[in-house]
């Protein structure tokens, strides 16, 4: 649990206060709360120690620990720990700009950030693209040390609404213990993710066997993704869920007839969807499919995503 003697309690609220613009009191009473419902919790903790290699943190320690706490209660949608370990984590802003660089390769949209986290993140991705570039990494590094408080904050909420993707399962092909054909093999892990804009249900494809990877996937037509542009709707792509058993079943590419052209993928039994994720495929009918995709492992420095139909079978 993060500290709880009273003068880094009352220290914290303050900051709080200053970031979300409400008094003290209701900052105190807010973390309080927070930490009292958050006191049993446990979230995933996803392996972040590539953060450490990330050139975003002006060679200062990073807290991976920590980091895995944040992004585990976000994650997990928990707004009681995420409140607790982010106001923790202002005092880890080598920590925020790690996290928020493995982020921002892309540069977010208008409206969709706050202003400080689209400037900032700028001079990441410029850092990103060149990791040779002292220069550019020293100036991601000074620009989150020479924010206020509350930018830093809004850095740090920023990059958890757009990094944080809810993963319910991960399916492979192994568990049902399936025989290897020598064709190129994916895990599928099933995603909502969030950049600002209403959550869209997405479908991450994982390496598994055989020649699965990005070379492959640009083989079967899916086109590239360079982050600054949205995942363009490709009708011949169909993402099949059972709607009796609400499971997920098949990732197809189909011909001009509408005939079976390419399986990408398909569960070997129904992989049961939860009630979360399948209100948003029934609310948005379309399914992001991207890859390549590692839980746990930083952006894929290239990637494929395509908007995917769904079809119910």
């Amino acid at each position: 649990m993060p500290k709880d003697n009273s003068v880094a309690r009352h220290r914290q609220a303050r900051l709080f206060a200053d970031c979300v613009g409400i008094g003290f009191a209701e900052a105190l009473r807010r973390l309080d709360d927070a930490r009292t419902a958050a006191r049993d919790h446990r979230h995933g903790s996803p392996n972040m120690a590539f953060l450490t290699r990330e050139p975003y943190s002006g060679g200062h320690t990073v807290d991976t620990d920590l980091a895995a706490r944040v992004v585990g209660a976000a994650g997990d949608r928990c707004r009681h720990c995420q409140i607790m370990w982010s106001v923790e984590a202002l005092d880890h802003r080598p920590t925020v700009a790690a996290l928020a660089g493995s982020v921002f390769g892309f540069l977010p949209k208008a409206g969709r950030v706050r202003d400080s986290t689209v400037r900032w993140a700028v001079l990441a991705r410029r850092a990103r693209a060149d990791r040779g570039d002292s220069a550019a990494a020293s100036a991601v590094w000074e620009a989150v040390e020479a924010m206020e408080v509350p930018q830093v904050y809004g850095l740090l909420e920023d990059g958890l609404r757009v990094r944080t993707i809810k993963w319910p399962v991960v399916v492979h092909h192994s568990d049902f213990g399936d025989a290897w054909d020598g064709e190129p093999r994916y895990q599928v892990t099933v995603a909502s993710a969030e950049d600002g804009s209403p959550q869209v249900p997405a479908l991450g494809l994982g390496h598994e066997a055989g020649r699965a990877g990005l070379a492959h996937l640009r083989e079967v037509g899916l086109p590239n993704s360079d982050g600054d542009r949205e995942p363009v709707m490709d009708p011949r792509w169909e993402v099949r869920v059972s709607l009796g058993a609400r499971a997920l079943k098949a990732i197809v590419r189909v011909d001009d007839e509408g005939r079976d052209d390419l399986v990408l993928w398909e569960a070997a039994k129904p992989v049961p969807l939860t009630a979360r994720w399948w209100d948003l495929l029934d609310r948005t009918q379309h399914v992001v499919v991207f890859g390549p995709y590692a839980v746990g492992a930083p952006e894929a420095p290239e990637r494929v995503a395509v908007v995917a139909r769904v079809k119910f079978w």
